[in-house]
């Protein structure tokens, strides 16, 4: 009897509470383990066809059940078993004569990966180059013994393993089909699952339209949706192929109908026909969000729980190239497929936008296609400069909000460039356009746009104007009287930056520490001049009702509360001040309420 040279028991649970994921994993490493011994042996000889098989054999109420799994691979000799099987970090991929970039595993556990799930390992091996069997036993306390046996059938190695009582239920024969043709399902030798008096059936995915070429676009399309919709259970727009020159990596990428930038990673991916992850977050560029994709790899080096990639040179290289197909395809699809790419870009045009600002000719591809808030409604920027050679655009949003409404109804077309990255779209217009016109509104340019009085209206408005320039003195507000849609907007009221900072510093005062209210207070002395602008519409009937009052005190009364309204209507909170002159004005008014009734 010989001793594993390694505390089995914390490897174990090394394995299962730290490097692997799931103790599902050993059916995969596995797997892995059969893939290299079957490349080891088509490498001595390309002309042979090895499969693998898999035997669910029903336990009993003593007995739990036993999983066989057989490859017919290249086998190991006794110097192999003794060198493989009982030091941890060696492998038959380590051999000098063979090339270890045919081989997935490379850290000599996947074995004892099957500890996680039984406490008694058989196997039984014969190499292609021996005419005797082998059978080798290892115990979950770590003590092993391996003795010859007669020759077997043919070469291969055999698995047994009776699974734990406590994970009986786990592993149920529909369970580990499941997962044997998750993880192996686009190997390319057969795999089969044969359930204890039941028929043997093939395990390999029937459609795989990532080996197949194509006649036309249509019939390609139709057989990747497809597989994007046995692979996901979800119905795509439309199929990207992924193939790099190289030939080390292709695939799929499957434009979704909706996505999110925070949603969870579901890229699949798979080395050498193994499946490394269905949640690979990281072998697409970040802004392909909105893809889901099928990628199979064969030179990207997966780390030591085989479940993701090293963040090296050969996985940055792999996604950028990925990106590149996808933005070429989408280029190639505005001459070939206008209807497809007007369909991607409408139900993901965030991230459309991303691209685009990283690839000057790829831009310029879609530019026709993307669209832009504006006071008329989403629109693209050569629309925009169709209606209006110089295009606006407003990039403060608070500014945008407070002349949004009134801007639409007198027919200005302004662009909102604060979200996304539309302002760095709009610069990236400029330089690669300089012919096209843009200008960035204040709300100044807004308001000189509003249609002024004729000389005999500005007469009917001059002691109003000058009532409300006097009340609205101390609360440092502008007023002008214009006409402008629609009417039943009495005012707007526009509130500088600074004006905007007094206000929120003055509603959170008591929780400012006395340095910033300090700093404030020094800006406020040294920004003396009008904060707020507050535009009075003369075609309100409201407003033509107010320039007739007789009294001043009450006309003074009434432009206090217009001033209030438009205020709360641009979604302010009134400062303590203006709350102070709130109910003072409300005491004025039944003052003058009770002068007149005496």
């Amino acid at each position: 009897m010989k001793i594993f040279q390694v505390h089995l028991e914390g490897l174990i649970d090394l394995l299962s509470n730290h490097l692997y994921s799931s103790n599902e994993v050993f059916l995969r490493e596995l797997l892995q383990n059969a893939m290299d011994a079957i490349t080891a042996r088509k490498l001595q000889e390309p002309d042979c066809t090895p499969s693998v098989e898999v035997s669910y054999i029903h336990g009993s109420e003593e007995h739990p059940p036993t999983l066989l799994f057989e490859d017919a691979g290249v086998g190991l000799t006794e110097e192999e078993v003794q060198d493989f099987l009982t030091k941890i970090g060696a492998s038959i991929k380590r051999r000098k004569d063979l090339d270890h970039h045919a081989f997935i595993g490379q850290f000599g556990i996947g074995l004892l990966s099957c500890f996680m799930v039984t406490r008694r390992i058989v196997m039984t091996t014969q190499s292609v180059k021996a005419d005797y069997g082998l059978e080798w036993v290892g115990e979950e306390d770590g003590t092993y013994h391996y003795k010859k046996i007669a020759q077997r059938n043919s070469p291969g190695t055999s698995v047994y393993i009776q699974l734990k009582a406590e994970l009986e239920h786990r592993f149920s024969p529909k369970r580990v089909k499941e997962l044997l043709q998750h993880y192996g399902g686009l190997l390319n030798f057969p795999i089969y699952f044969q359930e204890e008096g039941q028929e043997r059936v093939l395990l390999n995915y029937e459609h795989n339209p990532l080996e197949k070429e194509f006649g036309d676009f249509e019939q390609e399309q139709e057989a990747l949706l497809e597989f994007g919709l046995e692979q996901f259970g979800e119905h795509f727009i439309a199929a990207i192929p992924l193939h790099l020159p190289s030939g080390d990596t292709k695939g799929v990428a499957f434009v979704r109908k909706k996505a999110h930038i925070s949603g969870q990673p579901a890229d699949k991916v798979y080395l050498k026909g193994m499946l490394v992850s269905d949640k690979i977050d990281n072998i697409l560029p970040r802004w392909a969000f909105f893809l889901k994709s099928i990628v199979h790899t064969n030179r990207l080096q997966p780390t030591a729980s085989r479940e993701r990639f090293y963040q090296n040179e050969a996985l940055t290289k792999t996604r950028n190239q990925l990106g590149r197909i996808i933005r070429n395809t989408l280029m190639q699809w505005q001459k070939t497929q206008p209807v497809i790419l007007k369909k991607v870009i409408e139900a993901h045009e965030r991230s459309i936008k991303e691209m685009a600002e990283e690839d000057d000719k790829f831009f310029k591809i879609v530019l026709p296609y993307l669209s832009f808030p504006t006071t008329r409604g989403r629109l693209s920027l050569p629309a925009i400069r169709r209606i209006n050679p110089k295009i606006h655009y407003i990039y403060e949003l608070e500014t945008y909000q407070q002349v949004r409404s009134f801007a639409g109804a007198q027919d200005m077309l302004i662009v909102k460039t604060r979200y996304d990255n539309d302002m760095s779209l709009i610069n990236k217009v400029r330089a690669l356009y300089p012919d096209w016109d843009f200008k960035e509104m204040e709300v100044q340019d807004i308001f000189d746009q509003l249609q002024l009085l004729e000389p005999a209206e500005k007469k009917t408005v001059a002691n109003f104007l000058k009532v409300a320039e006097e009340e609205l003195l101390s609360l440092r507000c502008d007023v002008m009287i214009r006409k402008f849609e629609p009417t039943h907007i009495p005012t707007i009221c526009y509130l500088e930056p600074g004006a905007r900072l007094d206000r929120t510093s003055d509603l959170d005062s008591d929780n400012l520490p006395d340095t910033w209210l300090s700093l404030q207070k020094k800006l406020s002395v040294m920004n003396l001049s009008s904060q707020a602008t507050l535009c009075i519409n003369y075609r309100n009937p409201t407003i033509q009702r107010l320039l007739n009052i007789p009294s001043t005190e009450l006309m003074a009364l009434y432009i206090r509360y217009l001033y209030f309204q438009a205020i709360l209507l641009g979604n302010y909170s009134l400062t303590k001040k203006e709350l102070q002159m709130f109910s003072q004005g409300l005491m004025e008014m039944i003052d003058l309420h009770e002068k007149r009734s005496d």
